[in-house]
Order: structure tokens, then sequence, then C-alpha cells
């Protein structure tokens, strides 16, 4: 490692970003449109537990970085127990990733391939290795703000 990039290694930790963070965006782009720093290594991350809920597994204070506000969700904090957050566990062989998709089934990552697990049985949704990567800057649709949500009275009015 050079002089130069020694001094710069850990660098962000001494930002307002706090050098690790969890952040909601518009897949597949990861412009962060609401972005919580953690600052430390041991969490993070959570789960979306209702079309516009979002449990965050920290013991943090929920706050946002002043850039990436919270607007158009609502976040409460949350454990892996309680939001379901442990089936990432489950013993899979060469598993890279694990998690749930819409419908609650078991979706996960393996050897360049997307799986799901249906009972005993494993299906193979995509297979990306002939695929090169080609990054590409957002567009402004997946960087746009998320719309507001709802006033707490028209919510339950809704209801």
């Amino acid at each position: 490692m050079s002089p130069r990039t020694a001094r710069l290694q850990g660098s962000r930790w001494f930002t307002s970003y706090k050098g690790t963070w969890t952040a909601v965006s518009r897949p597949p782009w990861l412009h962060a449109l609401v972005l919580w720093p953690h600052g430390d290594t041991w969490g993070g991350g959570g789960r979306f537990v209702g079309q516009r809920k979002v449990a965050l597994w920290t013991g943090l204070p929920l706050t946002t970085h002043p850039d990436h506000p919270l607007v158009g969700l609502e976040a409460v904090s949350g454990s892996r127990a309680d939001t379901g957050g442990f089936f990432l566990n489950d013993h899979l062989p060469d598993k890279e990733w694990s998690g749930r998709d819409r419908a609650g089934e078991h979706v996960f990552t393996s050897a360049g391939k997307l799986l799901r697990r249906r009972g005993g049985r494993v299906i193979e949704l995509a297979d990306f290795n002939g695929l090169t990567p080609d990054p590409q800057p957002a567009p402004a649709w997946a960087t746009r703000p998320l719309p507001p949500l709802p006033s707490r009275r028209k919510r339950r009015r809704a209801r």
C-alpha cells in the first residue's frame, strides 16, 4: 500500500457517513434515498415489514444522514428475531447471500446464480455467469426522493 493510500484508509470513519451505514435505494441502482450512518461493523441492515415501513437492525438512534433524510418511509427499530431475520443461517451449500422475496420464500445466490428454495427443492431463477457488469450512473427516476407518507389522520381513515 502506498503512503498516500495508507493515509486514506478508513478515512470515511471521520466523515458524517461514519464509515458504515444502512440505506434504502431503488434496485438495481444503489443511490441512497434514505441513509442511516452507524459508525461500527456490528450490525446494520434491516427488513421491510410493510409496504412503506422498514425495521432497522440497530440499537442506535434512528437518525438519518442530512443529505439522505427519512421521507416516504416509516422506520422502526427491530431485532433480527422480531423481523424474521434469522433465516440467513439456513444450511445451504456454497451460499453467498440469502434473503426472502416478497412472497416470503427463501432466495439466495451461489456460483453466479440466483436461486429459490421451495420445500426441499432448489430452483434456478437466473444465471448471471455469462454477463459482464456495465456500471452506469443511476437514472433521474431512481434518485428522486420517495413521495411523502400520508398524514397519520389520513392513514387511519383509509383503514
